[in-house]
């Protein structure tokens, strides 16, 4: 039996057009996901928007100017027949529409009469959701590039270490002369900071996509449930709503920064304020799960776990308390021996690096 062919690119890009504008305001949570937080549920209607970094206090907004950065997928492309901002058109399409009926089937299909379990497709459509949710944001962008940046500068250091080789080096694939004096400049630059080697926007674009698309098969595969919010706990949403704990059946304390595969490993995202989505190896047996008190904890590690912003549908001087007591999460390179936060110049990272004649080097949470 032939299988029918899938559609042209031609077709693809006719389906995602017109293309008479470019879509410049790109948000990392889509307005199909953050219309439920809402005070009426709706994409009009507003919440209270907490933000780290300010003491006073939240203010309400409208979804529309919430989680969105100017230009954040758009990219230049020699293709002259491909869209600056195709990347936010497949999104929409193929990623963000899908979600809206899913989340309503599982949010409030069971109160008139819809069950809650999803068919293949729609399964899956959300196992991509949650992949592309969890690697489209500025967080994991930052993340990638200062990674690529890192290992980019580390063989060039490693280059720079030679003068006499760097320096044939240049020419073989310049074909020009440059001094050793000039050389030995150069890492002294890279070392500080000064010289930086930065990769293009479009290295993690196609990082993200291409991880989402290998995570979603996993995430498929992992058991799920949606849990109630038992009265007086309504679930806010963060500027990264898709949180990954590590958690042991039956115990309260987590921790914050786990990875997918992890036996331990608990993934939440809230749906609305009323209802949470929890995936993981122990979801159908751990007992403590959908208790008022674990209810309790992942309202305060997703509040926690956020870089800046918390988005609420009601006002509530808790997750104000939460944020000042607690630090945005970061990453860290380690050596086994020392870590260095990824962020800022990159060269005086590396630098260290090389001195400390690391074997192994991981990218990740910190160690207590």
């Amino acid at each position: 039996m032939c299988m029918p062919a899938g559609p042209t690119q031609e077709e693809i890009l006719q389906a995602l057009g017109p293309f008479d504008r470019v879509r410049l305001n790109n948000h990392w949570i889509p307005i199909s996901y953050l219309r439920a937080f809402t005070t009426d549920g709706s994409e009009t209607g507003v919440f209270w928007m907490y933000d780290r970094t300010r003491a006073d206090g939240p203010k309400e907004i409208a979804p529309r100017v919430a989680a969105v950065e100017n230009q954040l997928y758009v990219f230049e492309s020699d293709d002259a027949t491909e869209p600056r901002d195709l990347v936010e058109r497949l999104l929409a399409r193929f990623i963000e529409a899908p979600y809206r009926s899913i989340s309503w089937k599982l949010v409030h299909g069971p109160d008139v009469g819809v069950q809650a379990h999803l068919l293949p497709d729609e399964h899956f459509s959300l196992a991509l959701f949650l992949a592309v949710q969890y690697c489209r944001t500025p967080f994991f962008r930052d993340r990638t590039e200062w990674m690529a940046s890192f290992h980019a500068t580390l063989e060039l250091r490693a280059t720079l270490s030679n003068p006499a080789d760097a320096q044939e080096d240049y020419r073989r694939r310049t074909g020009k002369h440059v001094t050793l004096d000039e050389i030995r400049r150069w890492r002294r630059q890279l070392d500080s900071g000064d010289l930086q080697v930065r990769p293009g926007k479009g290295l993690w674009l196609a990082s993200f996509l291409k991880g989402a698309m290998e995570i979603a098969p996993f995430i498929r595969t992992l058991p799920w449930r949606v849990v109630r919010a038992p009265d007086g706990i309504e679930f806010p949403v963060s500027d990264l709503p898709l949180v990954l704990a590590l958690r042991a059946p039956g115990e309260p304390r987590y921790a914050l920064g786990a990875g997918w595969a992890n036996s331990d490993t608990e993934a939440t995202i809230p749906l609305h304020p009323n209802a949470v989505m929890v995936l993981g190896p122990n979801v159908e047996t751990d007992g403590f799960i959908g208790t008022p008190a674990w209810c309790e904890s992942v309202r305060t590690r997703h509040v926690h776990h956020s870089r800046r912003f918390i988005f609420a549908r009601t006002r509530d001087d808790a997750i104000s308390k939460v944020l000042r007591s607690t630090e945005p999460p970061s990453t860290v390179v380690d050596t086994g021996k020392e870590q260095f936060p990824m962020a800022g110049p990159v060269g005086p990272v590396v630098k260290r690096v090389m001195e400390s004649d690391a074997n192994i080097i991981r990218f990740g949470p910190p160690r207590d």
